[in-house]
């Protein structure tokens, strides 16, 4: 696994199908990009970012020091330790994934109170 996006679907808690159906990408064609086996556009990459509200460079970047994996047999590789990379982590991953979703899901509120409020005052204006 070269990228991180196998990590962050599970951690998101979507499955292959799930994510292949919302993305509009094979369900084969992810799960090649999550092995390595494909390298993936940048279309793709685009999809997947809308799909799990997590960036293309955190995506794209390899799973190396992200903490879950190595608890998790289905996202780890065997022999492989991330203990020491504390550092790197906060470096490379600043904020949680669950933060990001939260300011993600904040920047819609405040755009869909802004749309509602311009359509108030226009009907006001009538």
């Amino acid at each position: 696994m070269k990228n991180s996006l196998r990590y962050y679907r599970k951690k998101a808690g979507i499955t292959l199908e799930e994510l292949a159906s919302s993305s509009g990408v094979a369900r084969s064609t992810i799960g090649n990009v999550e092995t390595g086996t494909t390298r993936a556009s940048a279309e793709f990459w685009k999809k997947m970012e809308r799909c799990l509200s997590i960036s293309c460079k955190m995506l794209q970047s390899p799973p190396i020091g992200l903490p879950g994996i190595a608890e998790d047999p289905a996202l780890s590789r065997p022999g492989f330790s991330h203990q020491g990379n504390a550092e790197r982590i906060k470096e490379d991953h600043p904020e949680s994934h669950w933060e990001r979703r939260a300011l993600n899901a904040e920047a819609k509120l405040e755009a869909l109170t802004a749309a509602m409020e311009a359509l108030l005052n226009r009907f006001k204006m009538r």
